[in-house]
């Protein structure tokens, strides 16, 4: 039987609606913060596009009490004009409609026309903050006045209005309140992103002033990046650069390239590389990444073969072995860039990749002809690179054969599980055979496995990429979970979806989780990323009351549990935990491994660039950056209890 019509029923949505609907479709993740996020920086981008313009240098993002946030730039101001196609003004139509604004099209009017460079080219930007806030008001001033209208969830609830102010001030001041019916979980800004973000535009657009101010804590701060983005190669290497920033800057077909890049001087393997068009972070590179890389390696290697180096430094370079220990940033503005999708993380723009390629090629050369002595510097370090991924290749070959010759054995200090399951397995990483033996007595024999670690786990920021083949502890590690490291790591290989820190609630327990997750910070990123890196938290104390344990994480939780209890500190009974191996088997799984009591905490990487940074400067060879960090941070340590 053939259906009636009727019974299909077709809903079509459409403008301010659909994005209320299909909110994550158009800003992002709603359950994470992502969206709320991206719903203030389409109203930051608008003021950037300003500035890119050449009409803005100042731009000020306040964080209210009420938990509403305001943008005002220093600009033109949004159009206020009647469009009596649309039966509206401009600056409703941009608030109100998708792929509206100036950023299409020269429009006469009061618009001096289209932007030349622009943050975005989709046009659904401040259009989609406005849909999803529950109060959106925007202020314009210009030609001596102050214009205004009012939003909620989208819909116009106020009528532009206008007034004539004594003042010659130019701009818009955009003010919103998230809708918490949509942001159900997170509707509060949360402060560290939007420095992160701000700290980058600073750094990408010389000239221009950024201020956050925070009414809740009562705090503001300055951005303003008095070298562009030599300045922000310099915050990204944290002071370890071979020299100076090399600087690249040249247009051509209207593509603006500006690049910084220099050699870190610690030895450190890790590429740093950032890549931005108009502003935007390209995260997956693309036709600027292909440029930058073809330019560098071929005007490496022109001039190790047209200079007059030693015949040790004579050597034909890869791509691999001149980005190692390389950071750079390269921007470009393009008046017409193209994606690989709508997130724009990835640039497909071919004129992007010769302009970006001829920029390198012609002054990169420059700079090392008439610098000498730093470019043998950077001679020598890209050349030790390549030295050392040889020997790192050979090593890994060797092992490699090795295995083929014989079956695969996994470590002896291992106490493995019996599941072979990786989503339901666990790994407890627990320092010495002490805590080892506890750990084995009291876990779950069918899922969870014990790898005891001998010692203090190897420091691999201070150490080559050899001597790390050659640690004993590190292989057992990497062997225990089956999926190599550096660039043979193999996700698809992880034997346990959960790998676990399990270290002493005391300093040198500390110390131990933080070479471990150097480690894993450095050869396997992608661990932390997906989600499978987590640390145990076992407790410090145990407090005994009326014959009932009390288990206490450390000395803040047992101050409060003292305050709050009304208990006479000195009468009570409290047992502290020297280490792990203190404990009896029923007690750690009763407080560490038993997955309904016990608190694991997941590692996530949120700022992969302070992360970086953090890491270098605290476990790398620059002895006075540490110190100084210390120093600065001595106050906030708190004395035990």
């Amino acid at each position: 039987m053939t259906k009636k019509n009727d019974d299909y029923k077709i809903t079509t949505l459409e403008g301010m609606e659909a994005v209320r609907k299909l909110t994550g479709m158009y800003l992002g993740d709603v359950e994470t913060g992502q969206a709320l996020m991206h719903a203030l920086v389409e109203v930051i981008d608008n003021s950037i596009d300003e500035y890119l313009g050449g009409f803005a240098d100042q731009i000020i993002i306040t964080l209210h009490k009420d938990g509403s946030v305001s943008v005002f730039d220093n600009g033109r101001g949004i159009p206020t004009y009647w469009l009596p196609d649309q039966k509206m003004s401009a600056l409703e139509s941009v608030l109100t409609k998708l792929h509206s604004g100036g950023k299409f099209a020269n429009t006469e009017g009061e618009s001096t026309g289209g932007y030349k460079m622009s943050m975005g080219l989709h046009g659904v930007g401040v259009a989609c903050t406005n849909a999803t806030a529950a109060r959106f008001r925007v202020y314009v001033y210009k030609d001596g006045k102050e214009y205004t209208m009012a939003f909620a969830k989208g819909k116009k609830i106020e009528d532009l209005s206008e007034r004539k102010i004594k003042s010659a001030k130019t701009g818009t001041l955009i003010r919103f309140a998230p809708d918490p019916t949509i942001f159900k979980n997170i509707i509060r800004f949360d402060p560290k992103v939007i420095k992160t973000r701000l700290q980058q535009l600073s750094y990408l657009c010389k000239g221009l002033t950024i201020e956050l101010i925070d009414e809740i804590k009562k705090e503001k701060e300055l951005y303003s990046g008095d070298e562009g983005i030599i300045d922000f190669v310099k915050f990204l290497a944290n002071d370890k650069l071979i020299s100076d920033p090399i600087s690249l800057t040249d247009t051509k077909d209207d593509i603006i390239v500006d690049i910084a890049l220099q050699w870190l001087n610690d030895g450190s393997d890790a590429e740093i590389s950032h890549y931005f068009t108009n502003n935007i972070p390209n995260p997956d590179g693309g036709s600027h990444t292909a440029g930058f890389t073809t330019g560098l390696t071929r005007t490496i290697n022109t001039y190790i073969n047209d200079s007059d180096l030693p015949k040790g430094l004579k050597i034909s370079l890869s791509g691999d072995d001149v980005r190692e220990g390389l950071v750079s940033v390269v921007s470009i503005r393009h008046p017409n860039p193209r994606f690989s999708s709508q997130t724009k993380e990835k640039l497909v723009s071919e004129d992007a990749r010769t302009a970006v390629e001829n920029t390198v090629s012609v002054f990169l050369t420059n700079y090392l002809e008439q610098n000498p002595t730093v470019a043998k510097k950077i001679i020598t370090q890209c050349v030790n690179a390549h030295k050392a991924r040889e020997a790192a290749r050979k090593a890994r070959e060797a092992v490699r054969k090795s295995t083929l010759n014989s079956n695969i054995v996994l470590p002896g200090t291992l106490a493995d599980c019996s599941s072979k399951d990786p989503d339901e397995c666990e790994l407890f990483l627990v320092e010495g055979q002490s805590a080892g033996g506890s750990c084995k007595a009291g876990r779950d024999r069918h899922f969870q496995a014990v790898l005891p670690l001998r010692g203090k786990v190897l420091n691999i920021e201070k150490c080559e990429y050899k001597k790390m083949l050659d640690n004993k502890e590190l292989t057992n590690l990497v062997a225990a979970m089956g999926t190599g490291m550096g660039k043979s790591f193999s996700l698809d290989n992880l034997r346990y979806g959960k790998i676990c820190i399990n270290t002493d609630a005391d300093v040198d327990g500390s110390h131990i989780r933080t070479l471990l997750l150097t480690f894993f910070f450095r050869q396997m990123p992608q661990l932390i990323e997906a989600g499978n890196l987590y640390i145990a938290v076992p407790p410090l104390y145990r407090v005994d009351i009326r014959n009932v344990a009390h288990y206490i994480k450390d000395d803040k939780e047992l101050g409060v549990f003292v305050k709050e209890r009304n208990l006479d500190r000195n009468r009570l009974k409290v047992q502290r935990f020297k280490g792990l191996g203190e404990m009896s088997a029923e007690q750690l799984w009763e407080t560490t491994l038993n997955p309904e009591t016990r608190q694991l905490l997941q590692v996530k990487i949120e700022n992969y660039v302070e992360a970086d940074r953090i890491f270098s400067m605290l476990m790398g060879n620059q002895i006075d950056v540490r110190r100084d960090f210390i120093i600065e941070k001595a106050e906030f340590v708190q004395a035990d209890i």
